[in-house]
């Protein structure tokens, strides 16, 4: 048969490429942008656009740009950026300055801006054609930082091995009905694969493409595995395609109350059978509040915000005064395994972090004051506790031998309370 005898609606159904629409091809591109990184520029432009809209008819000797920001060149943006480095302020009643920090994420907006919008190929940190703005930023940045404007970011706050046990024992972990159990999975798979606040929760999905596997190794011993499909430092386009996506396992525990394992089972032997199209759906779904079969959750996603109060929700209670998140998480993961001793190029593998310093970043430091003040008074640490599960053998070492230990037994719960002196 000739091929100019074959229909059109043959040919497509033969053709193996997609058929892409100019639509769907602006919308996989809006798409690929970070919407933070939108915010931002949006609203640095913003302020930009008010101030310069000022600027030009303010009575001064300064020599003023009269085009529209829209047929700006590279020495417009340089001159008028001088100006607008200096004059921007706070809309609070003192007009203050900004931090350094945010004087340089506006600057870093707007080159956004002309890079994206304006199809630019710019940088006012690196190019010449913005060495005097750039002198400019820097002298108000350090001005700022003489005025004392210097802020210490706010970090969520470490969970600690107590709070966790009080959630257990209050019973905000479990899975004896449908929210306390896919609150306890949430925070599992938070702490032990380390995923971003609600972004990365999020995006999980369930089925033959789900990012969590439930494998088993060649000893028999079951796990839980997760493979990131995309995040904020690996979004695998043409800068970091060749990167490994992170992989990482948490393992079955003897104690199946408190086992991630058993908890991702319950949740599954829950879901509803039909999990959306091609085989998979939301990794999440939506609690249906007084179940009457054993179908738990609804065949639709649980809303975002949902996912991202977990940790706040269930930790205010008992800290008050703490500043949590689904992050506090992911750095309650770094700082435990950085006390264990846990090899730094390990836990970064775990945690999908690139940059070494954002990696110290995310360690609690407070955990280790006082052990380094102790140190550096010339004294050993006083008193440690180590309570010991009678359900299983262990083997104790003490380190120092020379430490006096007293022990108690909880019948109750099984355990053994070693306290050295």
């Amino acid at each position: 048969m000739n091929s100019e005898n074959l229909s059109t609606s043959s040919i497509v159904q033969n053709v193996r490429f997609a058929a892409t629409t100019r639509e769907e091809m602006s919308k996989s591109l809006i798409e690929a942008k970070s919407k933070s990184t939108i915010s931002k520029s949006k609203w640095a432009m913003l302020m930009f656009q008010n101030w310069f809209n000022q600027w030009k008819i303010r009575l001064d000797d300064v020599p003023k740009v009269l085009k529209d920001i829209e047929e700006f060149t590279p020495s417009d943006l340089n001159h008028c950026l001088q100006y607008f480095f200096c004059d921007m302020r706070k809309t609070d009643k003192d007009r203050s300055m900004y931090p350094p920090q945010t004087q340089k994420e506006i600057c870093a907006a707007i080159q956004y801006h002309f890079n994206d919008t304006m199809n630019w190929q710019i940088s006012i940190f690196k190019d010449k054609d913005f060495t005097e703005s750039r002198k400019v930023l820097d002298a108000q940045m350090k001005k700022a930082a003489r005025l004392g404007l210097v802020q210490q970011k706010k970090r969520a706050s470490i969970i600690t091995i107590n709070d966790e046990e009080l959630l257990w024992n209050n019973g905000s972990f479990g899975w004896a009905n449908p929210r306390q159990l896919i609150n306890t999975l949430i925070y599992f798979i938070g702490l032990h694969f380390s995923l971003r606040a609600g972004e990365e929760h999020r995006n999980l999905v369930y089925g033959e493409s789900s990012q969590i596997k439930l494998l088993c190794d060649n000893d028999g011993n079951e796990y839980l595995e997760y493979t990131e499909h995309f995040s904020k430092n690996k979004t695998f386009g043409l800068k970091n395609c060749r990167m490994d996506p992170k992989c990482t396992r948490v393992y079955a525990r003897e104690n199946k109350e408190k086992c991630p394992i058993e908890i991702y089972k319950r949740y599954i032997s829950h879901r509803p059978e039909s999990n959306g199209k091609n085989g998979h759906s939301a990794f999440y779904l939506a609690i249906i509040d007084n179940p009457a079969t054993n179908v738990w959750y609804k065949a639709s996603p649980i809303g975002v915000h949902s996912i991202r109060d977990v940790t706040k929700r269930l930790l205010k209670s008992l800290n008050p005064s703490e500043f949590y998140t689904n992050t506090s998480l992911r750095r309650t993961a770094q700082t435990r395994l950085t006390e264990a001793n846990i090899a730094p190029a390990v836990i970064s593998k775990k945690t999908g972090r690139i940059s070494t310093a954002a990696t110290s970043a995310y360690v609690d430091s407070a955990v280790f004051e006082k052990r380094m003040s102790t140190v550096l008074h010339g004294e050993s640490e006083s008193t440690k506790t180590l309570i010991v599960n009678t359900e299983r053998s262990e083997r104790i070492e003490i380190n120092p031998p020379e430490k006096k230990m007293r022990v108690e037994i909880d019948g109750e719960k099984n355990k053994i309370i070693i306290t050295f002196d």
